[in-house]
């Protein structure tokens, strides 16, 4: 199977990061597959890259949907699911879902959940449902809970199997104490900035999911079963495509780097019967000078088809050229004799974030193909689709008169008025007058005072009653 996709079917970002001194730049990737009959997927327009959580009804206060995909790596993959647990056979009072994740004849997950419907009171009977919420809001847990500080003390999603953390196959949240005490000060901050500093002893922080769904990294022909957790079937088995990628940089200096993505995070959304594909790769940079010069194209592959390049890609957020200033037009034409009077179409290069490193011509090496020779690639000599040029193009219209002695100097501003003449402020004598001593300090010259005598002293003192204070008068 081949696919020649457009851009929209691969989001990408590249996110710039530093830790222990050394600099990357990784590539994230995301794709999107359907569901589709008998269990085959067929891609869709990509899912955007999630920098943030996604929240249940748009809230924070909420449990997570779907995790955050803004990380520089992961050591495992993640597996997540958002969805219902939902009965074909008409209401039940109780039912086991189940999430099966298999590669050939190896279980990869194999993690179940009992759901029962609400009760008035823990050992109550319990109503019937037809379809129940998988959300950690009804799992248990509740306020200074560390594992599930949004549960319920009367939960309806139970454990069916042996499991660590809260019951469900949701993501967690970073703010949960679970993950948030894996931070050296609780904040994850540094993923914000224009490179991040990861600390390191971090690499569990990024796991978004339970401990008991977290995968060997998925090679693409794993099998997905699910129980009681789709609709329109009681068990649906879903194959997920061989979806492959790379990303290639490239430098100014004809250098380049390549590597595989691998995919760490398989998002399953049974309401939207879609599945997610976050694939993830780091390139190496020497110098930050580099970020800005790299140039980085993504390619993406079906089953082993030929791959299809999502070029363009930026490696961290650029600031927009502005369009004032000053355009020097040096034609080599005669002025006095042509017609300036047109339409000028002025391309300005992107102006690109400057990146933590500089790739040298050694990241090319091995036995990888060299990238000119990759069709469809930016830079590639071989001819392919056309894709839009990063440029950013700008129209601007110059009328110019056909005679160059039509142009008239520019005429001088006139001078600015002269300043008024402002008197002088005026000095008012203060009470003492000041002199220099030897040792370059101040002192006041004041009269001399007379020398304290036992008189002075003594009409020195306040008057006091002698009706109350009189035995203190003395």
């Amino acid at each position: 199977m081949s696919l020649v996709a457009p851009d929209s079917l691969l989001d990408v970002a590249v996110l710039p990061h530093r830790r222990s001194g050394a600099l990357g730049a990784t590539v994230i990737a995301k794709a999107t597959v359907a569901w589709g009959v008998d269990g085959q997927m067929a891609l869709v327009p990509a899912v955007p890259v999630r920098r943030a959580e996604v929240h249940h009804r748009g809230r924070p206060t909420f449990s997570v949907r779907e995790p955050a995909d803004w990380v520089p790596w992961k050591m495992r993959t993640d597996v997540v699911f958002a969805g219902s647990a939902r009965s074909e056979a008409g209401p039940v009072s109780e039912l086991l879902c189940r999430l099966r994740v298999v590669r050939d004849d190896l279980v990869l997950a194999d993690k179940s959940v009992r759901v029962v419907g609400d009760r008035a009171a823990p050992g109550g009977e319990p109503r019937q449902f037809t379809e129940m919420p998988l959300v950690f809001e009804r799992a248990f847990g509740g306020i200074g809970s560390a594992e599930n500080p949004l549960g319920s003390a009367i939960p309806n999603v139970l454990y069916g199997s042996p499991s660590t953390g809260p019951a469900g196959f949701a993501p967690i949240s970073w703010t949960w104490p679970a993950r948030k005490r894996l931070l050296p000060d609780g904040s994850r901050k540094f993923l914000e900035a224009p490179i991040a500093l990861v600390p390191d002893g971090i690499d569990a922080f990024f796991q978004a999911s339970l401990e008991d769904m977290q995968v060997p990294i998925l090679s693409g022909r794993e099998i997905v079963e699910l129980t009681a957790l789709s609709r329109g079937a009681a068990v649906r088995t879903l194959e997920l495509p061989n979806v492959a990628s790379r990303a290639i940089a490239r430098f100014d200096d004809a250098s380049s780097f390549e590597i595989a993505l691998l995919c760490d995070t398989l998002f399953i959304d049974a309401d939207a019967e879609t599945c997610s594909l976050v694939l993830r790769g780091t390139i190496p940079l020497e110098s930050q000078s580099a970020l800005g010069r790299m140039q980085v194209a993504v390619g993406l592959s079906v089953a082993g088809g030929p791959y299809s390049w999502c070029d363009g890609v930026t490696s961290a957020p650029s600031a927009r050229v502005s369009s004032a200033g000053t355009a020097v037009m040096e034609p080599d034409i005669d002025v006095v004799d042509t017609d300036l009077s047109d339409t000028a179409v002025i391309e300005i290069p992107p102006n690109g974030p400057a990146l933590p490193f500089a790739a040298s011509g050694a990241a090319n090496r091995g036995d990888a193909p060299s990238p000119r020779s990759i069709p469809g690639a930016p830079w590639a000599r071989t001819a392919s689709s056309a894709t839009p040029t990063s440029h950013d193009r700008r129209t601007l219209e110059l009328h110019l008169p056909a005679d160059a002695s039509e142009i008239q100097p520019a005429v001088a501003p006139p001078a600015p008025p002269a300043m008024p003449d402002v008197p002088a402020p005026r000095v008012l004598p203060t009470k003492a007058t000041w002199r220099a001593t030897e040792a370059g300090e101040r002192s006041v010259a004041a009269s001399p005072r007379p020398a304290p005598t036992a008189a002075n002293a003594r009409a020195s003192q306040p008057d006091v009653k002698k009706s109350i204070y009189g035995k203190f008068s003395k």
